[in-house]
Order: structure tokens, then C-alpha cells, then sequence
């Protein structure tokens, strides 16, 4: 009675399958509705499953197995340990990899070959997205046992999703070969819908991604015509695969459907999302994000990366700039911010902070900037790139040593000036405020983003450098952003501006450096108020080129300046 009841226990689990897979693709019998099917072969269940398998085979196995070895998958990222493909994969696979004829089947110890229309050349699985062929780093891992302690990555949550008898993801947790129906929209025998990423997040667990990240929530409508692979409507709905591929995908590190930012211009180039970032990317004076067309970025890299060292350590490394240094599309949002503090835009990267250690999340914008502008020994100003840099008198191109707070003086970038008397601040400002770098540099357009601008140094406005150019509203827009015009010609100003920029048509870059002197080149006496002179513009005076500070409102220039020597002249006085 109990053989009988276990007989009619497999006999009805393999009617429900039959039923199940009847009509699906992986019917392949007659009878198939799918592009490839037998021509004279009724039986569905054939070409996977025979009752009595020969010996050494896995139960119920009719297909033969490659012998030969894979390319497994292949990420600086990856947790887990991928080794050949084995269990239900490997299973798979001998269908999937189009290496083995699909109608080669065995029983009894002996072989046959059922004939099938629309298969390819020698009966293998024809080229397309099916077949994924032997080389395996442009598909999803499997036979991977789950990383323990990851933050990343986790046991499959659900009842959908289950990894083998060794722990194992794999091509089973996510497909069920006997029924395609299970996600009504997409189908492909996932083992439930994977709208809104359930599939994907059975087992990844991603840090920020929930309600308020701008990649999960949106509702914005993502096409075929876009490049939306899937059938799901918006972006959300979409979910993951707005940017990976589980298979076939262009880029096999991490599955990604196209090469570097070519995976975020799939909605930031002016088909989905609201900001099209190209225009920008365009200008003449741009991060080069869009000039690199080989990958350069790995997920990988950091200051505790030997062989992926950022900040560079060697002026020899590659230098670049891609989406994901500054944004983790994960934890990106829309949240505001006060200067310092980071946006919502970046959410959740990796930084470096204003004592060179690196800090992850960061928490305030120039952490993100010091990454690439501070400890790097790559910067192109690093080598008197022409139209990089002013060749100033205390040179410091370590922005991380320009701000820091100990030095004589800065922009407020990383902390409030030292300077308590600046008539005519606009916007609110105050001595005691704080400024984004985003503030200076930035799209020219309005946008707050440092992607690309019309002007020099990737400015938000025009700031001439130029020795005896004419002064203007326009021609000093930046530094006019923030000092009010008018106040900063009167006799208001703690120093006689009027006489050197309108009289004299000097730049305000001929004394001062906009980012600051650090400790280190400079002191508090000769480098007050951003002083730093342009050597190119300013000269010695018997052998010396100095400024000294009395105070406010008070110092002592030595310098040569359009011909004209001053020698400890001392401001204010007139005539100076």
C-alpha cells in the first residue's frame, strides 16, 4: 500500500508538471506552441526526463551533459565563491549553454536524436537571448553558495525562492522550468512576478533602497523604445532591471545592460527622466564622463584597494570621472540639504574627508569632491596642463589642503572664514555661513549639478582671469553671485577695489586664489583674504613679492604690477 501510494504520488506530481509546461516554450513535443518543437515527437516530458535513468545520471535525466569546463561569472564585488556550474544549473545548462543538440536524449543506456524545427545549426539552442554559451561572466552566478555576513546579499526571504540541498543559488531560485506563468507580464518561468523587484530582493539586500529613493519610487512611464527590456509600465515597477540584465548583459560585472554611464543614460539622455544630463556632458568644460569610452570605474576601488587605489597614489594612474563616483543609483534622492551637508543626489558613496580618511556615506558635499581634487596624484594641473591652472605664488592644488580650516584662509567650503568683515554678502550670506562647491562650479544652465558648463574650471558664471580686462557685471558674475557690485567698488570696501579692478583692469585672480592657501604654503599674515598672487600677472619688487596683514582693513603689498612698484605700500591711504 505505501509503494502504491508513493507511485501515485509521482505520477500525479509529473501530471501537474505536464500540465503545467504544456503550454510553455519548454514544451518542445509536437504539440508546442513554441519556436522550436519535434516533428513527429508527442511526448512532452522526453527531452528533460526518462523513469529509469542509467546509472551515474541524476534522476529522471534524459539529456547528456557538458563535460567541458565554463567561464564563471567574474566581479571585483562578488562575495560569494562561483565555481563550475553543477546541480539544476548544470542541468540547464545542457539545453541553454548550445553546445548540445536539444533533442539528444538518452534512456536505457543508449541514445537518440528526436528531430526538431527551429533549432539552430546541429540542433543546439539557436543564438539569441536563450542561449547563453559557456561563457558564463554575462549572466546572474549560480551554484554560488550565499556569502555569510555580507550586507549585501542575503538567504532567500519568501517561499518563492530556495536555494538547493548545499545552500546553493541556483538557475531554479529564480526560474521554475515547468511553469512560466507565474509572473503573468513577463513569464519566463520566473517562480513569481518580479515587479517592483521581488525576484531580485529576495536575496539583495540594497542599503537606502526603500520608498524615498528616487530609482525605486519613480513613477515616470520607461518604454521599449527607451530601452525598457521588460513589460513592466515605469521605472519602479521595473525596478533592478531599469539597469541590469540578469542574462545577456552588456557588461558582466555586476550584469549591467550597458557600459558604464551608457547603463544611466538609458533615462538620463532625454527618454525617461526629467534630467537629461547630456547637454552638459557636451560643453566644452565638463567632467569627462562621457569622453571615456572604455570602462574605467570599478565598484571595487578606494583608499584600502591596492590594485584599485583612489585617491591615486601614482601620476601615471587613469583618471576619471563616471556617474557612479558620485551617485549610488541604489540611494539616490531627492532630499535638500544646507551647505555643507550632501544632498539626497549623494546619497549613500564613499568620500574622502577633510583629514584625508575615507568615510562612507558621506556626509558632506566636499567629501565627494575630495575623492578626485584633494589627495590625488593624477590631477592634470599637476603638470602645468595649459589653461588648468593659474601659476600662483603659494601653488596648493591638494583642495583638501586649500580648505582646511587651519590654514590661513579659505572659501568657506569646510568650515565658516576667518575673515569677520566682509561688507555686501548677498543670498543671505553671512561671515559665519558655509558655501557648497556647487555653488562655484556647476551647469551654466541653472542646474546644481557639476556636469558640464560654457565656462572655464566647469564655472556656474563667467570669472575672467585675463590681465586688463574691463570690468563688468559680466565679466566677474561669479564672484558678483555672492559680493554685492556696488558694495565692493564704494568706499564701503575694506580695501580700494575700484582702483585695481575698474581703474586698473586687474582680475580679482591677480591677488586672490578663490579656493584658499593651506597651512602648509602659506601664514596667516602674508595670506589673509585668499591672497595668493598670479605670477603671471604680479612680480617681484627687489627680489621680494609679499602682502602682509595688519589687521582689518589694514596691510603692507610689495610687489611689481603693471609697471607700477609697490614697496610696503600700505592700505588703506589714498593714493596707494
Amino acid at each position: 500500500m505505501k509503494q502504491l501510494l508513493v507511485m501515485t504520488l509521482v505520477l500525479a506530481g509529473a501530471g501537474a508538471a505536464r500540465a503545467g509546461i504544456k503550454d510553455t516554450a519548454h514544451n518542445l513535443s509536437a504539440s508546442g506552441r513554441g519556436p522550436i518543437k519535434a516533428v513527429n515527437e508527442s511526448e512532452i516530458c522526453v527531452f528533460c526526463h526518462v523513469p529509469h535513468p542509467p546509472e551515474g545520471r541524476p534522476a529522471l535525466w534524459s539529456r547528456p551533459l557538458r563535460e567541458g569546463l565554463y567561464r564563471p561569472y567574474e566581479s571585483s564585488t562578488l562575495r560569494g565563491e562561483v565555481g563550475q556550474p553543477d546541480g539544476a544549473s548544470k542541468l540547464c545548462l545542457s539545453c541553454h549553454d548550445g553546445t548540445i543538440a536539444l533533442g539528444l536524449v538518452q534512456r536505457g543506456g543508449r541514445s537518440r536524436r528526436i528531430e526538431l524545427l527551429g533549432a539552430g545549426a546541429g540542433g543546439v539552442m539557436p543564438a539569441g537571448p536563450a542561449n547563453f554559451g559557456t561563457d558564463l561572466r554575462h549572466s546572474h552566478p549560480v551554484s554560488m553558495s550565499t556569502p555569510s555576513g555580507s550586507t549585501r546579499a542575503r538567504k532567500p526571504t519568501g517561499p518563492a525562492i530556495k536555494l538547493d540541498r548545499q545552500h546553493k543559488v541556483q538557475c531554479t531560485s529564480c526560474h521554475d522550468p515547468h511553469k512560466d506563468d507565474k509572473d503573468p507580464l513577463q513569464r519566463k518561468f520566473l517562480v513569481q512576478s518580479n515587479s517592483y523587484s521581488a525576484v531580485c530582493l529576495g536575496c539583495h539586500r540594497l542599503r537606502n533602497w526603500s520608498a524615498s529613493t528616487a530609482h525605486q519610487a519613480s513613477p515616470r512611464l520607461f518604454p521599449p523604445e527607451a530601452g525598457n527590456h521588460t513589460p513592466y509600465r515605469t521605472v519602479a515597477e521595473t525596478g533592478c532591471e531599469s539597469c541590469h540584465k540578469t542574462h545577456s548583459a552588456a557588461r558582466g560585472a555586476r550584469n549591467l545592460k550597458a557600459e558604464e554611464e551608457g547603463t544611466c543614460l538609458t533615462c538620463h539622455a532625454g527618454q525617461v527622466s526629467a534630467m537629461d544630463v547630456t547637454a552638459d556632458f557636451a560643453k566644452p568644460y565638463a567632467h569627462p564622463t562621457l569622453r571615456n569610452p572604455a570602462p574605467v570605474h570599478d565598484a571595487a576601488e578606494g583608499p584600502h584597494n591596492a590594485e584599485r587605489l583612489v585617491p591615486e597614489r601614482s601620476p601615471s594612474a587613469p583618471r576619471h570621472a563616471e556617474c557612479v563616483d558620485c551617485h549610488d543609483p541604489h540611494a539616490a534622492n531627492d532630499r535638500k540639504s544646507k551647505a555643507p551637508g550632501a544632498t539626497g543626489a549623494l546619497e549613500g558613496v564613499w568620500g574622502i574627508d577633510r583629514a584625508g580618511l575615507a568615510v562612507e556615506p558621506v556626509r558632506y558635499e566636499y567629501e565627494v569632491c575630495f575623492k578626485c581634487h584633494a589627495d590625488s596624484a593624477n590631477k592634470p594641473q599637476s603638470f602645468g596642463v595649459a589653461g588648468r591652472r593659474t601659476r600662483r605664488a603659494e601653488q596648493e592644488l591638494n583642495l583638501r589642503l586649500a580648505f582646511d580650516p587651519m590654514g590661513p584662509s579659505a572659501h568657506p567650503v569646510v568650515a565658516p572664514g576667518k575673515n569677520f568683515n566682509v561688507p555686501g554678502l548677498l543670498g543671505g550670506l553671512s561671515v559665519s555661513s558655509q558655501i557648497y562647491c556647487t555653488d562655484c562650479h556647476r551647469s551654466d544652465s541653472g542646474s546644481r549639478a557639476p556636469h558640464g558648463s560654457i565656462y572655464p574650471f566647469l564655472l556656474e558664471r563667467q570669472y575672467a582671469t585675463r590681465d586688463y580686462t574691463a570690468e563688468s557685471p559680466s565679466a566677474y558674475a561669479l564672484c558678483y553671485g555672492c559680493h554685492d557690485r556696488q558694495v565692493l567698488l564704494s568706499p564701503a570696501s575694506v580695501f580700494p577695489h575700484r582702483q585695481h579692478v575698474v581703474d586698473a583692469s586687474a582680475p580679482c585672480s591677480a591677488c586672490h586664489d578663490a579656493h584658499g592657501v593651506g597651512l602648509a604654503k602659506g601664514s596667516a599674515r602674508a595670506n589673509a583674504h585668499l591672497i595668493s598672487f598670479d605670477r603671471d600677472i604680479v612680480r617681484n619688487v627687489a627680489k621680494e613679492l609679499s602682502y602682509e596683514s595688519l589687521g582689518s582693513g589694514a596691510g603692507l603689498c610689495t610687489l611689481s604690477c603693471h609697471g607700477y612698484q609697490h614697496l610696503k605700500s600700505r592700505y588703506p591711504r589714498v593714493g596707494f
